[in-house]
């Protein structure tokens, strides 16, 4: 074995060692606990480099694997067509149509690995995401400043909706995954010798779902870091400040904040004699 080859797969086989325990299950994704208070975003981002550790290794061994295959498969062919084999040549055609069938073309699965800009998740798990949001916020925005009723009902509500969300997009991965396994079977048992075992590598099942696991994690961690300060900001009256305005979220709701505040104001009447208002 080539000396480069063989320091990679020591390197892959150490990176899936360092591998945790807990992530043998690459889609175990925790629910999120129905009171805000315990939220933990970090759990979603060491779980999904977790994942990613196990992809990037895997992605090495098979890489590792293809190096090794290739010239020797290039023989076979040069050597198949040396001698006239045209069935052991006709391979060859099948293995570049099998690799088209393995292409994804359902929308949902592709949704999993496509970015929705505006939630910053990915497409799969955007809508039930928003909707959720969307119903949280309605229930609380007229709520009386400093009244936090509503909140204490809608937030459970809320990151139940949350799990929902999670499940129905674990549920779709693994029917990706599924019909992708049952694709790359179909395509690797008509071929044979080198040719089968380099496709083997290049096309395995488990880097695709170890890809769909990570986007999976990505999507929990995501929401977590989003929802977290939003609660956290809910639980003091609804979605008003204390003076009863609506609060706008981010950089604006800084501005609204330390307009709120004594100096604040005074800063914000001096800017205002100099720009007329």
């Amino acid at each position: 074995m080539n000396k480069g080859i063989y320091r990679r797969s020591l390197l892959a086989l150490a990176m899936l060692a360092a591998v945790p325990a807990h992530a043998a299950d690459p889609y175990a994704v925790p629910p999120f606990p129905t009171d805000y208070t315990a939220l933990n975003c970090e759990i979603y981002e060491q779980g999904r480099e977790s994942v990613r550790q196990q992809l990037d290794a895997r992605r090495e061994a098979n890489q590792n694997k293809a190096d090794a295959l290739t010239p020797k498969m290039q023989a076979e062919m040069q050597a198949a067509m040396a001698s006239g084999n045209y069935a052991a040549i006709q391979q060859y055609s099948e293995m570049g149509q099998g690799q088209l069938s393995l292409g994804e073309t359902d929308a949902d699965c592709i949704a999993l690995g496509s970015s929705n800009s505006s939630s910053g998740t990915s497409q799969a798990i955007a809508p039930p995401y928003q909707a959720a949001s969307a119903s949280f916020k309605a229930k609380i925005s007229t709520a009386v400043p400093g009244d936090t009723s509503a909140f204490q009902a809608a937030s459970p509500a809320y990151l139940g909706e949350l799990n929902q969300a999670v499940a129905k997009t674990r549920a779709t991965a693994l029917r990706c995954n599924a019909g992708y396994s049952k694709r790359y079977t179909a395509h690797v048992s008509k071929l044979k010798g080198s040719m089968r075992e380099l496709i083997a590598s290049q096309a395995d099942p488990e880097v695709s779902k170890l890809e769909n696991a990570e986007h999976l994690w990505q999507d929990a961690y995501t929401i977590c870091g989003r929802v977290q300060p939003e609660l956290s900001m809910a639980a003091t009256g609804g979605s008003r400040s204390y003076s009863g305005r609506p609060r706008a979220p981010g950089v604006a709701g800084m501005v609204d904040s330390a307009k709120d505040s004594a100096v604040g104001k005074a800063v914000d009447k001096a800017f205002g004699s100099l720009f007329g208002r």
